[in-house]
């Protein structure tokens, strides 16, 4: 396999794994400064997880294209595929190793600071981030999905689940979810109010929302449902499983530093989850994970806040 390697794949491999230690080397030191162990630690070992894989597929191709062949239909000496393997590992660190890290070290932070104010936000910067989401979980979906499925952009989008037939009785059908799901929270909260300890706001979350319009909650929440969709319910869903990608959507929002959040994404993800399977459509999911999204961030821009 290494002769038949694509010099130009085992180029762009190797490169890729070189920016990617120079780009990522001044955040790993930085949370390093921070003094916080945990996150620190993943943070490190995730991107070391990440420089690794993309070395191997420049020096090592024989062993990865075995090891590859498990999961996968890439083939190393193709450069479209080598190219849809590195912005998939990039999208995948995004969330889980980057992500669950910044997750992480906002809990050491909490716990250090119980008393520190939420950092501020900024509408602008939550837009980005969202934008920022939407390229990075979307575009590498489909580019491998088209190239290592051999499917195309068409085919690509119909086994994500976006086929248009029936798309308008699943787009019904996943406001309906998140509306049942949005009335069994408020029973629920309606519950814990009588418990005899206080249940945590999510005040990460009430600081995205007071920093919104309604235009800009609209925005957030069409770039999240879409994005979110797409990687989890379209993507990992049918390769990991129900159980396993909400299990992962859960962790991806560590970042409220909310454990009744992380339970309710977890809740959320699952219902998402089941509806996909039952389906075999991401509308219906899209559809409920933006009225959910949309809804709460309304609730949170429009109600009075606590003094």
């Amino acid at each position: 396999m290494a002769e038949e390697y694509a010099p130009g794949a085992r180029l762009l491999a190797g490169l890729a794994a070189l920016l990617v230690a120079a780009l990522l080397t001044p955040i790993v030191l930085g949370a390093q400064g921070t003094g916080y162990v945990w996150g620190t630690a993943y943070l490190v070992l995730s991107t070391g997880l990440l420089v690794l894989f993309l070395a191997l597929l420049a020096l090592a191709p024989t062993f990865m294209q075995r090891a590859l062949s498990r999961v996968s239909r890439a083939d190393l000496r193709d450069p479209g595929h080598v190219g849809a393997l590195v912005l998939l590992a990039g999208s995948i660190y995004y969330v889980f190793g980057f992500g669950v890290a910044d997750g992480i070290l906002a809990i050491e932070s909490a716990l250090a600071n119980p008393a520190a104010p939420e950092p501020s936000v900024d509408a602008w910067g939550i837009l980005f981030s969202v934008a920022l989401n939407v390229a990075v979980l979307v575009l590498p979906i489909l580019l491998y999905v088209s190239f290592v499925g051999s499917r195309g952009p068409v085919g690509a989008f119909r086994a994500l689940g976006l086929e248009l037939d029936g798309a308008r009785r699943q787009l019904v059908a996943g406001v309906l979810l998140a509306a049942g799901f949005l009335a069994a929270l408020l029973a629920l909260s309606a519950a814990l109010t009588h418990l005899p300890f206080n249940v945590p706001e999510n005040d990460r979350a009430l600081a995205i929302a007071k920093s919104l319009s309604a235009g800009g909650a609209l925005a957030v929440a069409l770039g999240a449902a879409f994005s979110e969709e797409i990687f989890f319910r379209g993507f990992l869903q049918p390769r990991i499983g129900v159980l396993a990608q909400a299990v992962l959507f859960s962790l991806a929002h560590l970042s409220y530093v909310n454990a009744l959040e992380v339970v309710v994404t977890f809740s959320l993800g699952l219902a998402l989850g089941v509806m996909r399977q039952r389906t075999g459509s991401l509308w219906g999911p899209i559809a409920a994970h933006f009225a959910f999204d949309f809804l709460e961030l309304l609730v949170g821009i429009y109600a009075p806040t606590p003094s």
